[in-house]
């Protein structure tokens, strides 16, 4: 059975958000806008499928809009990859079962398409009560 710990997600994705706040250049801008524009976005955007991963973008156009122009800077620099959850989507569309642990420690089994929205729900509450 895969399982997925979503606290130890959280600590990754955790380190990754303050690694790239940190590492934010002031003139190389690896997202929408122009370099020495100020930031008016930040997208912590995710998915979870074929390639699961979560990604941190600063948008520093001054219309910034939630358009999806995030997706156009995945890089190795703006992406943090989990290959656990490509793993669990996979084993729920087999209609396999997957042990979540949620952020509180409860451990949860999901199944089928059902499970799938969950898992995905899940993730993005995490990331959510993270930001």
């Amino acid at each position: 059975m895969v399982k997925v710990d979503l606290r130890s997600d959280v600590a990754r994705t955790r380190r990754f958000i303050e690694r790239r706040v940190r590492r934010y250049p002031k003139y190389v801008n690896i997202g929408p806008g122009a370099d020495e524009d100020p930031i008016a976005q930040i997208v912590l955007g995710y998915y979870v499928a074929d390639a699961a991963y979560i990604s941190l973008i600063f948008d520093t156009r001054p219309d910034a809009d939630s358009d999806g122009a995030w997706t156009l800077f995945l890089q190795d620099e703006t992406v943090l990859m989990f290959p656990k959850w490509v793993a669990a989507g996979d084993a729920l569309c087999d209609g396999k079962a997957v042990e979540l642990t949620t952020l509180r420690g409860a451990k949860k089994v999901l199944v089928g398409d059902e499970g799938c929205d969950e898992l995905v729900a899940l993730i993005g509450k995490m990331l959510a009560d993270l930001m």
